[in-house]
């Protein structure tokens, strides 16, 4: 039924909870791909330490190479199996034991939607939410739905979204196959953020339609892996916004839209300057600047074919990157 990938890098101190909770599933259809960002701590350890309670086939890459570039890689071998349908989690999160069985209850009834949002429910505080989706305005600016709103508000939620947050999020091989290209499922070229938002867009426009499935559950130790700001989660936010917008628009309407662009990463930077935060002020503009010289096609990966880390056989991948 499901293929469930986790990218994990340096997750030591995240990825046993999370593990158990798979074990603690109350529906055992599905297979775990944990694709390792070159890991220097003891994550493979104790993610080889689940393998005879889990079916788990471990990924290894030998160096960070990004949340989207290592689904993609997980997303390739997830191809090759039976399963219908792929999960895509975060290393910092634990699986509700009902999640899966909700999950596979409600695409079975409501079999015009290809993506499906599981809900994120704050780890730490478990009367808020810390996502039910992603949501669209007219100038494709994106609106994490249901962060810090309480629980009790899910029931009021209609379940037609815009698009799912990867964090949690249930895809159609037949959808991602659809809207895969050169880039691979998730643009490899975003390295970090906005990858799952770019994403969104272009299944949308391919006419896929996503729903929230309020019942389905997952608890997310929010930002666990990186700082709330930090200058590399602000410079690839910024470098990222312009890539998913120029992506996803007519050249007409990117142009008519720039003045709302600009204006946003000038309130941002604004914001980031009169809080003394220099050095993420200072990621932001060079954000903007690597974008104007075509850094993102310039990036680490652009050597290497997500096809070719795929070939091998092994139990466990090494890819030299």
């Amino acid at each position: 039924m499901f293929s469930v990938i986790i990218a994990n890098w340096n997750g030591e101190a995240l990825i046993e909870k999370c593990l158990q909770s798979f074990v603690n599933q109350s529906f055992k259809e599905f297979k775990l791909y944990i694709v390792d960002n070159g890991s220097k701590d003891s994550s493979i350890d104790i993610i080889n330490g689940y393998c005879e309670v889990l079916n788990i086939e471990i990924i290894k890459l030998d160096s960070n190479t990004g949340f989207a570039y290592a689904n993609n890689v997980g997303m390739l071998r997830a191809f090759e199996d039976d399963n219908s349908y792929i999960i895509t989690l975060n290393n910092d999160l634990e699986v509700e034991e009902n999640c899966f069985k909700v999950l596979k209850r409600f695409i079975e009834s409501n079999v015009g939607y290809d993506i499906f949002q599981i809900t994120m429910i704050n780890y730490y505080n478990r009367s808020l939410t810390d996502a039910t989706g992603l949501s669209f305005n007219k100038r494709n600016f994106v609106s994490q739905m249901g962060y810090g709103m309480s629980i009790n508000e899910i029931s009021n939620m209609a379940i037609d979204i815009d698009g799912a947050c990867a964090g949690a999020a249930v895809y159609s091989k037949a959808a991602l196959k659809k809207v895969q290209d050169e880039n691979g499922v998730f643009d490899s070229r975003f390295f970090a953020y906005f990858e799952d938002t770019d994403l969104a867009l272009r299944l949308k426009n391919a006419g896929f339609k996503a729903a929230l499935v309020k019942s389905a559950v997952v608890y997310h130790m929010h930002s666990a892996t990186g700082k709330k700001e930090s200058p590399f989660k602000e410079y690839y936010l910024t470098r990222n916004f312009f890539l998913y917008q120029k992506k996803n628009s007519s050249s007409i309407r990117y142009y008519m839209n720039m003045p709302f662009y600009i204006k946003a990463m000038i309130d941002r930077t604004a914001q980031l300057l009169k809080a003394k935060e220099f050095e993420c002020a200072k990621a932001r503009v060079k954000g903007i600047l690597d974008y104007l010289r075509d850094e993102p096609n310039k990036n680490i990966l652009e050597n290497i074919s997500c096809k070719e880390i795929s070939k091998s056989h092994d139990k466990i991948y090494d890819a030299q990157i």
